[in-house]
């Protein structure tokens, strides 16, 4: 299956709800959808890759098909494609559970957790993030709410982030660095 399809179910999840999505809580709704298909069922919930953008994961056809709305509100065009139901399972899973943040909480939430941290400070312009690398954090989310144990805190990890010498000083250089190859703003 394509990313696309699934980005139409999610525009269509949203507006059944009432909800606004713009172009990056869509990039971000994707990558959550595929970490948790990746670590519930061992299965891709679509086939595109996902890469470590400035602004987040990004899947790069639906950055594609969507980057002209920008922050404008992205309309459904009718019927999304049929899909099994243990994709429309997952998508649902994570509307209920992240479908009520705002796009800016979904981007600082992803610029938070390993998998795009790991791709983003490799250096190179718009690396993969992997299903492996999905699978293993998600499926480590999963064992700790199972498990009772509480991750720390967002807040706590954001802190840490802010108070990160190197880091800071990396995302930086990145940012100001003229040179090709630095990541594109979408």
């Amino acid at each position: 299956m394509d990313a696309l399809t699934v980005a139409a179910h999610i525009v269509n999840m949203s507006a059944e709800r009432g909800d606004r999505i713009d172009h990056l809580r869509l990039q971000k709704l994707c990558y959550y959808a595929q970490g948790y298909s990746v670590a519930l069922w061992q299965k891709l919930l679509f086939d595109d890759p996902i890469q470590a953008g400035e602004s987040g994961p990004i899947v790069p056809s639906v950055s594609e098909a969507y980057k002209q709305r920008g922050p404008e509100p992205i309309l459904p065009c009718g019927d999304a494609p049929e899909m099994e139901q243990w994709r429309l399972d997952v998508l649902g899973m994570v509307y209920d559970e992240l479908g009520w943040m705002t796009t800016w909480s979904l981007r600082n939430l992803t610029h938070m957790e390993q998998p795009w941290r790991d791709a983003w400070l490799t250096g190179e312009c718009n690396a993969e993030i992997t299903p492996e690398q999905l699978c293993d954090f998600f499926g480590n989310e999963l064992t700790d709410q199972r498990a009772g144990s509480a991750p720390a805190p967002k807040g706590q990890v954001l802190e840490q982030l802010l108070n990160d010498d190197e880091f800071r000083q990396m995302i930086t250089e990145r940012l100001n660095d003229p040179t090709p190859g630095t990541p594109a703003r979408f």
